[in-house]
């Protein structure tokens, strides 16, 4: 990831004519000196990523279609004599994707 260029992907120029055995004799750098040359030439070695905020997850869980699906069938339970199970499975659902969603974090 390449800021200075607007924000986009670059290819890594990966040393690509060395042989197997270079790479497998390879014992690391031996200065600090080497060290920084590599860390100015690859980059470091770190991959931030945002953790989401829990609402995001959970409006992301609620869109997903089994959940949309289920919501429909506790509508329809909640039209017929079974609205005690609606309730319940709708409160269940909810605790459920809550707690998916908490993992996640």
């Amino acid at each position: 990831w390449e800021t200075s260029s607007g924000g986009r992907w670059k290819r890594v120029a990966y040393p690509t004519a060395c042989s197997l055995q270079a790479f497998r004799s390879c014992q690391g750098y031996d200065t600090e000196e080497q060290e920084r040359a590599a860390t100015r030439l690859w980059g470091t070695n770190s991959f931030d990523m945002p953790a989401p905020l829990f609402s995001e997850l959970l409006v992301e869980h609620t869109l997903a279609p089994f959940f949309v699906f289920q919501m429909i069938c506790v509508g329809l339970w909640s039209l017929d004599e079974y609205w005690y199970y609606a309730i319940f499975t709708l409160i269940m659902l909810v605790i459920f994707e809550s707690t998916v969603c908490y993992q996640r974090l």
